[in-house]
C-alpha cells in the first residue's frame, strides 16, 4: 500500500525519498538475516517503526513493529 498522507501534507514530499530509502533497509536486513545479525535486523525494524507512521505508512510500521518483537523473542 501507499501512503495515507494528502498530496498537500508538507511532509508528502518526503515519500518518494522514503521509499527509496526502504529498498537500502531491505538489502540492509537480507545481509543481516545471511549474517544471523538480529540485533541489525531489530535496529531497521525500529528505524522503520518510527519513521513509516510519520509519512502514511502505517501498515508497513506494523509490520516492522511485528517483525522486530520477533526478533527480539528469538
Amino acid at each position: 500500500g501507499g501512503s495515507s498522507l494528502s498530496r498537500d501534507d508538507p511532509k508528502a514530499a518526503l515519500i518518494y525519498e522514503f521509499v527509496k530509502e526502504i529498498e537500502t533497509y531491505r538489502q540492509k536486513i537480507a545481509d543481516a538475516v545471511k549474517q544471523a545479525d538480529a540485533m541489525t535486523c531489530y535496529i531497521i525494524c525500529q528505524q522503520l517503526k518510527g519513521t513509516a507512521p510519520c509519512l502514511g505508512f502505517d501498515t508497513l510500521a506494523k509490520v516492522a513493529e511485528r517483525a522486530g518483537e520477533q526478533v527480539a523473542a528469538t
